[in-house]
């Protein structure tokens, strides 16, 4: 690189002196390689990052004057660690898009030209939500898909397949039905309480509990033994007919019977597209 001529810039900010950049002739930047250009930019970048740290610095100390007190003596190492957090998001905002334009102006002012790399950070792609409905080409018929959180799920319940397959044929339901069920009461976690008080993977309430015989809610196999057996009584009491059936799952029979149909509960019908979407997903993946 040849070797070019100096100024010293000024850039002492709470005794930190910066190291020297080029001062160049229209002549001389005109013939600037693009190595020399490379290490104009990073000087100028690490110019600005050490520039932002002693903002940032500045603003956090003068925000946290009011509350220090004597506690801070025992902060064991907190403010190298506050200063090197400090240092690291500078660092990122002058690598990474335009900064504040400092280097943007001083790479201009002696390449004469605009700093054009810069590098960007794509997001990352957003994960759509487990089962989620997309349309097909058509536009009319919906086909469920599954991601990743979907797929995580049905890892958890498939822990349970030996019971659900057992409890599945001794009462006459689908697996995928009782699969789709825990998925939406308690995404396959035998610990989940609901707010309401409903308890284990098919969120038993304790009234319905005991009217099925299950001592343990916890207790997967009781928890799942007792969901199936009041689920297969409101098919029956409902003529088989499945979104009744889950209403009442999910609001009590009562409330069917007294609407003639799924309650005007938004919870209730949420809940029975839920299942019915899960049903779907199972039904994919399994069959």
């Amino acid at each position: 690189m040849e070797k070019l001529n100096k100024i010293d810039i000024d850039a002492k900010i709470q005794g930190y002196e910066y190291s020297k950049l080029p001062k160049l002739s229209k002549a001389k930047k005109s013939n600037l390689s693009q190595e020399d250009k490379k290490q104009i930019e990073k000087a100028a970048r690490d110019f600005e990052s050490m520039f932002m740290y002693l903002v940032f610095k500045g603003m956090r100390k003068a925000m946290l004057t009011e509350f220090s007190s004597s506690e801070e003596k025992d902060d064991f190492g907190g403010d190298i660690l506050n200063d090197l957090t400090l240092m690291e998001m500078s660092n990122h905002l002058s690598k990474y898009g335009v900064g504040i334009g400092i280097a943007s102006k001083i790479y201009e002012e002696l390449t004469g030209e605009k700093l054009m790399h810069i590098e960007i950070v794509k997001p990352k792609e957003q994960v759509k939500p487990a089962g989620t409905m997309q349309p097909n080409q058509t536009g009319n018929d919906y086909k469920l898909t599954f991601t990743k959180p979907a797929n995580s799920l049905i890892d958890r319940i498939s822990r349970y397949n030996s019971i659900i397959e057992d409890t599945s044929k001794k009462y006459g339901l689908s697996p995928h039905l009782l699969k789709s069920v825990i998925a939406v009461e308690s995404a396959g976690n035998p610990s989940a309480v609901s707010q309401a008080g409903a308890k284990g993977l098919m969120q038993l309430i304790d009234s319905t509990a005991k009217y099925v015989g299950v001592r343990n809610v916890f207790n997967p196999v009781e928890n799942i033994e007792g969901g199936a057996k009041y689920l297969r009584e409101m098919l029956d009491t409902f003529d088989g007919n499945l979104e009744l059936a889950l209403a009442a799952y999910n609001a009590g029979p009562g409330n069917v019977l007294k609407y003639k149909g799924i309650p005007p509960f938004k919870e209730t019908q949420n809940y029975v597209a839920k299942v019915k979407r899960y049903l779907s997903l199972f039904q994919q993946i399994e069959d």
